[in-house]
């Protein structure tokens, strides 16, 4: 069986052996055919095109819990959801003082320390240091609740001190807990791992255990072997929770990476209707190992176990734009369409229609025989994989961009146009994450674009970060606001981030800019719970 793609007419050979994986679940970004824009568009994406790692999201979860709920579909029917305290977080402008000020010797330790007590009214014991570290101008300590000196793994805060040692921002997703489980375990670390192994289909990996708490929804905190479990046959790889008294699964955090794919999605036909971005379109059941395996190898081409897209021979396929499996090729209807980008967008298209249509019919009872699937692609390594924002939000942790509202928060393709505000977030779903993320991306186009309108736009943005240029303030603003935004940051958080950030490292030249960007877009001083607001301060 073949396939054709527009112009290019690369051909997309179905096979026999059956393996794949996810269910249909696509982030849409409109690419018009052609566009004056074009290149701004191009100089964007170049500056701030991130790789995020998100956990597969399953089940309807109400806009009223996105900032602090999540689902993680890990496959064979197991979904867990996962908790996050909500996080507060408090911007000081020029800063504050904190209760050791006095100190001829500042140590960066006490001062965060003293201050999350001060400002939570706990106990010196009740707070245990994690981490620091010093950017350009600003120095970032993150902490975690302690309990019996135990650590909490979702309880965490961090606090931003200035060159004059003044505290400048403070976040924090500290609890008063109902109740807290005995710290002493009564289930072993080997018991625990037992039950990982088997819930999650995997092995433990070796990496060190840990024992922390874990807050759930009703403030309840339990006790919990914290580990890695792994599935290098099913791609999945995970950190798992598991009760110490109970010897339950209570939550996991996915390290697995995902595949994106710039196609005309399956109900559109012509390009003229406009390309969009998929993430991870294939079904879980029908392809419960992805698109680009088969049964001894996986791959990082338009090549799978069932289909394989190329032209004029099996060796012409298309390669990954970037990893893990990225494949966004940007069809060019002024060139032929013989041209290398043009061959990649058609082939790229043909493989993702032929997969579509495979798991389509695998569901009308058009199955092939049972095989062994072999890796979609090898695990990446944690720190890498999790990517920058996973690394710079909450330091260094890949627990901080966990709950629904914080997935697809940072990072992104952007759209040219489009009428997205902090409203429609009222409408979505957990099913909608790369929705909820496209609206804070068409944010960040809004301050991006003010920003460049204001100090314009320099062409040496990627090797010299000292200009003043508006797409260099754009990127030191967007990395500084990463660091001091809180454990799974909301719209409403991470927006109050980015006006401090400017404070910290311009100043506050650019406040008003900023608010009105994000006004624009319903982010004013009196949104909440997603209702749009307009309202910027007085002075701007």
């Amino acid at each position: 069986m073949w396939s054709r793609s527009y112009h290019a007419n690369p051909k997309a050979f179905l096979s026999n052996d059956h393996i794949s994986k996810s269910r249909l679940r696509g982030r849409r970004f409109t690419f018009p055919a052609h566009s004056a824009t074009m290149e701004l568009r191009k100089s964007l994406l170049l500056s701030v095109f991130l790789a995020v790692l998100y956990a597969t999201t399953a089940g309807s979860v109400p806009s009223s819990k996105f900032s602090t709920h999540g689902v993680r579909s890990l496959g064979n029917g197991v979904d867990v959801e996962s908790y996050h305290p909500p996080s507060t977080f408090e911007a000081f402008g020029s800063g504050i003082d904190h209760p050791l000020s006095r100190r001829q010797r500042f140590d960066i330790k006490d001062a965060a320390k003293a201050f999350v007590c001060s400002r939570l009214s706990v106990r010196p014991a009740a707070v245990s240091f994690r981490s620091a570290y010093t950017g350009d101008k600003i120095h970032y300590t993150y902490l975690k609740q302690t309990h019996n000196g135990v650590p909490f793994a979702n309880a965490v805060a961090n606090v931003a001190f200035n060159q004059k040692n003044q505290v400048v921002a403070f976040g924090s997703s500290f609890v008063k807990p109902t109740s807290i489980a005995l710290s002493t375990p009564s289930i072993s670390l080997q018991q625990a791992i037992a039950t990982a192994e088997q819930a999650l289909n995997g092995r433990y990996t070796g990496a060190v255990a840990t024992l922390e708490y874990f807050v759930k929804p009703d403030n309840s905190v339990v006790l919990t072997h914290v580990f890695q479990v792994k599935n290098e046959y099913e791609n999945t790889w995970a950190e798992a929770f598991i009760d110490a008294h109970t010897d339950e699964l209570v939550s996991v955090v996915d390290f697995v990476s995902k595949a994106s794919y710039l196609v005309l999605p399956a109900q559109k036909q012509v390009l003229t209707e406009g390309f969009e971005i998929l993430t991870d379109p294939q079904d879980f059941q029908a392809s419960p190992l992805g698109w680009h395996a088969t049964q001894n190898a996986s791959f990082t081409t338009t090549t799978g176990n069932n289909a394989i897209a190329f032209k004029t021979s099996q060796s012409g396929v298309t390669s990954e734009s970037s990893s893990p499996l990225n494949f966004i090729y940007v069809h060019d209807p002024t060139a032929a369409p013989t041209v290398q980008g043009n061959l990649d967008a058609a082939r790229t298209n043909a493989f993702y229609v032929v997969n579509t249509m495979h798991d389509f019919l695998y569901r009308q009872d058009l199955t092939t025989p049972n095989r062994d699937g072999s890796l979609e692609n090898d695990i990446i390594a944690h720190e890498m994989t999790h990517g920058l924002t996973n690394r710079m939000t909450g330091g260094g942790t890949s627990r901080c961009l966990q709950t629904i509202e914080s997935f697809d928060l940072i990072g992104g393709l952007f759209r040219i146009t489009n009428p997205l505000r902090y409203s429609n977030l009222q409408s979505y779903t957990a099913a909608n994450i790369y929705d909820i993320g496209s609206v804070w991306a068409n944010m960040l186009h809004n301050v991006y674009a003010a920003l460049v309108g204001a100090h314009g736009w320099s062409a040496t943005a990627r090797t010299n970060p000292s200009g003043t240029e508006g797409n260099i303030v754009f990127l030191h603003l967007f990395m500084d606001a990463l660091a001091l935004q809180p454990c799974n940051p909301t719209f409403l958080t991470a927006r109050s981030a980015w006006i401090q950030a400017d404070v910290n490292r311009y100043g506050g030249e650019n406040r008003c800019l900023l608010w009105n960007a994000f006004a624009s877009r319903g982010l004013g001083m009196d949104a909440a719970n997603h209702v749009d607001d307009s309202t910027v301060p007085a002075d701007c």
